[in-house]
């Protein structure tokens, strides 16, 4: 076994609140950890979007790995734009995006995305 998880996406909203469609729901990503698997769906759904630079996502997953307990977590998923370069042999690889995703407890999180309590800035680094 290599040590990765499954996990799903159950429900996806914009900062703003607006719900994203059931498009976007569903799809297996497999990873250690995941916040990780949050950071791909996050990756994906913005493509799929069609939005380019910034995009904040707020995405609830559930873990489906055989023998688990399908908890849930919750991130909060954003997407900035930063452009790398990175050299790989002979080869330039450009880099456009940088995503940065911080967890939240469900009692951050009302019944409804568009009342959101107090989040933590991501420009802010904890002490």
């Amino acid at each position: 076994m290599d040590g990765k998880r499954s996990f799903t996406v159950i429900e996806v909203s914009t900062a703003s609140g607006h719900i994203k469609g059931r498009e976007n729901l569903g799809g297996i990503f497999r990873s250690k950890t995941p916040i990780s698997a949050a950071k791909k769906a996050g990756t994906k759904i913005c493509a799929m979007s069609k939005i380019h630079g910034q995009c904040t996502l707020f995405i609830t997953i559930k873990e489906t790995t055989r023998g688990s307990l399908g908890n849930e977590y919750i991130y909060r998923v954003k997407r900035i734009r930063n452009d790398r370069v990175v050299m790989r042999g002979d080869r330039e690889i450009v880099y456009r995006y940088k995503i940065v995703a911080h967890s939240l407890k469900p009692e951050d999180v009302k019944a409804d995305w568009r009342t959101m309590v107090q989040l933590p800035s991501f420009e802010s680094e904890p002490n």
